[in-house]
């Protein structure tokens, strides 16, 4: 039957399924010692983001050779949101715990959160395709943000279900530990391979975003489009 060959749904899904898991292995084991988190992760996002476009090769070798290109320039990028994602933690316990100016805390902590989200959402998968300083990386991760705001949302709505689907019971937040990071990552990948897409044909059309379309692809990308 076609649903159960070779090049059968079922048999891409599972197979997509497996090579998440080993991609989530990948990245948890080699983001313990927490200063190459950010190279593990560029690299999580870089082999994500072929699987998306229908690029990869083998998951284990393609992530553990952009892991070591990219290890030492993500270093402060991945401490950054290790920092980043903590702060804020710290920020909702104070604005759930404390009673005197709620408000002002709330409102504080919501644009404190949106600012880290919309400069950190894509930056890890602009580094893992684009070769760009960290700092560019940010402005066009706002960028893309609001550029594609409906999309954006819409990805987040995704991500969202996908961690309240992963702790609906003990089974599943085991099998969240297996595949949820990974399938985060992939889920932003998709999103992104899609804004960069349209950036790059509007770019060929002379109506993009210059700065958003200013970096420069990474040489594995540009050897695969050549």
């Amino acid at each position: 039957m076609k649903l159960l060959g070779v090049d059968g749904t079922l048999y891409k899904f599972i197979s997509r399924v497996w090579d998440l898991i080993k991609l989530n292995f990948a990245w948890l084991l080699c983001s313990i010692p927490l200063i190459t988190f950010g190279g593990a992760t560029v690299a999580a996002f870089d082999v994500a983001s072929r699987m998306a476009a229908d690029e990869e090769g083998d998951i284990l070798k393609d992530f553990i050779k952009s892991f070591r290109s990219n290890f030492k320039s993500s270093i402060v990028h991945g401490l950054l949101f290790l920092f980043g994602t903590y702060c804020l933690y710290i920020d909702w316990q104070i604005t759930v715990n404390v009673q005197e100016h709620e408000g002002v805390l709330l409102a504080l902590t919501i644009i404190a959160s949106v600012a880290y989200f919309v400069y950190f959402a894509f930056s890890f998968v602009i580094r893992a395709r684009y070769v760009t300083p960290l700092i560019m990386a940010f402005k066009n991760s706002k960028r893309i943000c609001i550029k594609f705001f409906g999309r954006t949302i819409l990805m987040l709505i995704v991500i969202a279900l996908v961690c309240l689907v992963f702790q609906w019971n003990t089974l599943m937040i085991f099998i969240g530990f297996l595949l949820a990071p990974a399938l985060i990552i992939y889920v932003i990948s998709a999103f992104a391979i899609i804004f960069f897409r349209e950036i790059d044909e509007e770019n060929k059309s002379g109506d993009a975003d210059r700065e958003l379309a200013a970096g420069k692809r990474s040489t594995d990308c540009e050897k695969k489009e050549s």
